[in-house]
């Protein structure tokens, strides 16, 4: 009989995650984004250490080194990282969370180049559908404002190819390690990088913490890094990682509804078509992965 606190799980990190990109939105308004990012990722850190230890799971690394954590850790949070709470300063919440939604879809064709993972027909139909969404949400706004006005667009599609070349290395590299450790590891390594890029690039003269920023750091750091992680490495033990991933469908639709119910974004029609075309592609990715 299926454990029924699995919905439960699954809905709990699929929110948790949608919202995070709301939080990332309200907290960078109020807050530098590279010392935001970086603070997330030392608390996150804590938190999943203290978790570790409380529980009795190991808290030091078995297999690999702390020079291949560091670079996994990089690619899948250090830049994503910078580059989303960078980006997420002009662009709005839901459309950030579309764009990283094509991560599945770029991780597919980094497998195929990188790994030899073979590029069926079916992966190639769900990279073309990714890029066309790609398309059809980036050339309007590059026509109409230009490169300049639309960095942030670029920013948030460069976090989510590192985040995908993490994966990948993760995949060649970390495939023995367990996430529950490696994670808090990564976090732990890159978390000061990030804040010295803070203390080098960053003005934080008449730098305040307002209500709104610590609300933003607490959710993001404790729930959506925290809880969410945890639910998700329960998860892994208890349903098909095939099934699992579709967590990275549901959350750039349900960011779509939280950014117009908290933020009042507007939904438009090339936001939403540009979201189905990515999501679909991001399916069929799943599947080939899993049957091909």
């Amino acid at each position: 009989m299926r454990d029924p606190r699995i919905p439960l799980a699954f809905a709990t990190v699929c929110v948790l995650w949608s919202l995070s990109w709301i939080f990332i939105k309200i907290g960078v308004q109020d807050f530098p984004p590279l010392l935001f990012a970086g603070i997330r990722c030392i608390i996150s850190a804590g938190f999943l250490f203290g978790y570790a230890r409380v529980v009795g799971l190991p808290v030091n690394l078995q297999s690999v080194s702390k020079g291949a954590n560091f670079l996994a850790g990089m690619l899948f949070f250090g830049i994503p990282f910078v580059m989303i709470f960078t980006g997420e300063k002009t662009v709005g919440a839901s459309v950030a969370a579309v764009i990283f939604g094509c991560s599945p879809i770029f991780s597919v064709t980094m497998a195929r180049v990188f790994l030899g993972e073979r590029l069926s027909p079916l992966r190639v139909l769900a990279i073309l559908l990714g890029l066309s969404g790609l398309l059809y949400l980036y050339l309007p706004a590059f026509t109409e404002s230009g490169f300049k006005a639309n960095l942030g667009l670029l920013l948030i599609l460069c976090g989510a190819l590192s985040g995908s070349g993490g994966m990948i290395l993760a995949k060649g590299l970390l495939r023995d390690e367990n996430p529950a450790t490696s994670l808090p590891h990564q976090m732990i390594l890159v978390g000061p990088v990030i804040l010295a890029a803070s203390f080098t690039l960053e003005s934080h003269e008449g730098l305040h913490a307002t209500p709104a920023f610590l609300v933003s750091l607490a959710f993001l750091s404790l729930c959506a890094s925290g809880i969410a992680y945890l639910l998700y490495f329960w998860m892994l033990k208890h349903m098909p990682v095939a099934q699992l991933v579709y967590i990275d469908f549901v959350y750039p639709v349900l960011s779509i509804v939280f950014g117009r119910l908290i933020l009042g974004e507007p939904v438009t029609r090339r936001l939403t078509l540009a979201a189905a075309l990515i999501v679909a592609g991001g399916v069929l990715a799943s599947r080939s992965r899993t049957h091909g």
